[in-house]
């Protein structure tokens, strides 16, 4: 193997993180806080930011219940007080992955929608800036990468680059005390697929990155024992694993592809379904290309239902065990249930969103059978 590997994110976590991110915050900082629906449910926790001693001012910013977008990009640093100098991003994946663009956008003075026609590497440093996650389960808050849909061709297009690394991330199960069951799976889907997406290629075998992988994917099962009723601390495992999954560690040195997440994302913006839905929705349909190693599926398999000895069966009967781990932990996986018209959108829409698949292979996922 042959890579790098530089992930600077320092990560608070557990009880009172979120009061322990004070020292995380320069002297005399003009904050921006950008937060969803979320923090409006704690009114001691906004009090308490609200008269942050350190800052010189404390500013809200609400990010709207939606996917992160360019546009919302823009209009959110078009609202920024004039001096910002630190900003903390405060919700799940969206606000999070909006946060890092914002960061990046308005510390290159330049429009979020400029972001795909530049080489991260020529950008320079971005603002300063937090992560505070409420939901566990993308990751997002411990590396680089942010995704944003282009409102004119609707393909959501991911980001990487030196100056996207949050200075600190928080998980603080205060949070997690208004969550409940479906957002515990909704988390461990989004999770669980980071790990088969970065595995599922073919390629040399390679005993560390295979190993972590695979025991990512046991650990990931073990964690589903907890989706019917997840207590706080459930919730604080989930996010720990999460984070680790998605920091960047699975694809160091190895071939990775994002095959699920790709079609996962089209699904979600031709017909505005939740990201870990639309990943439990194309799961099957993805996996049953013929772009998935057998030998892989049936360590998939093994790995995550628990078997001493692997299961040797078709492609078909591997995927559709490892379908069922989603269904158990409640997820709706049959891509059928949506209407005639939704696969219709979807099908004049996905050529656009998946330029790495071919004709047969869209027809595939997306067709109403």
């Amino acid at each position: 193997m042959s890579f790098y590997f530089y992930n600077p994110v320092k990560l608070i976590h557990g009880k009172d993180s979120l009061k322990r991110m004070i020292h995380e915050i320069p002297d005399g900082a003009v904050l921006a806080i950008i937060h969803g629906n979320t923090l409006s449910h704690h009114k001691d926790l906004l009090q308490y930011l609200e008269g942050l001693p350190k800052c010189t001012s404390v500013d809200f910013y609400k990010y709207p219940e939606s996917e992160p977008t360019e546009a919302i990009v823009d209009e959110l640093i078009s609202k920024l007080k004039c001096g910002t100098n630190f900003i903390i991003g405060i919700g799940g994946g969206s606000v999070m992955d909006a946060t890092k663009a914002v960061a990046v956008a308005y510390g290159n003075k330049i429009e979020a929608g400029t972001l795909k026609n530049k080489n991260p590497m020529d950008l320079g440093s971005s603002i300063k800036f937090g992560l505070v996650a409420t939901k566990p389960g993308s990751g997002s808050e411990l590396n680089n990468a942010y995704v944003l849909m282009d409102e004119g061709d609707h393909l959501k297009r991911s980001y990487f680059g030196p100056h996207s690394f949050p200075q600190f991330s928080v998980q603080d199960p205060v949070f997690y005390k208004s969550l409940q069951a479906k957002d515990y799976a909704s988390g461990l889907t989004d999770a669980m697929s980071h790990v088969i997406d970065q595995y599922l290629v073919e390629r040399p075998a390679d005993l560390v990155q295979d190993l972590m992988s695979l025991n990512f994917l046991k650990i990931g099962s073990s964690l589903a024992d907890f989706s019917d009723a997840p207590r706080e601390e459930d919730f604080s495992k989930l996010a720990w694993f999460a984070s680790i999954v998605s920091s960047g560690l699975l694809s160091r040195g190895v071939k990775a592809g994002w095959v699920v997440h790709e079609v996962a994302h089209s699904l979600s913006s031709a017909l505005g379904i939740g990201h870990a839905e639309s990943i439990a929705l194309s799961f099957e349909r993805v996996m049953l290309l013929k772009k998935s190693p057998l030998a892989r599926l049936r360590l998939i398999d093994q790995a995550i239902n628990g078997a001493q000895n692997p299961y040797l069966g078709t492609a078909k009967d591997h995927v559709l065990r490892i379908v069922e781990f989603f269904k158990k932990i409640g997820m709706q996986t049959d891509i059928n249930t949506l209407t005639t018209k939704q696969h219709q959108v979807w099908r004049s829409k996905i050529k656009g969103l998946c330029q790495n698949l071919n004709k047969d292979e869209l027809e595939e996922i997306c067709s109403q059978t």
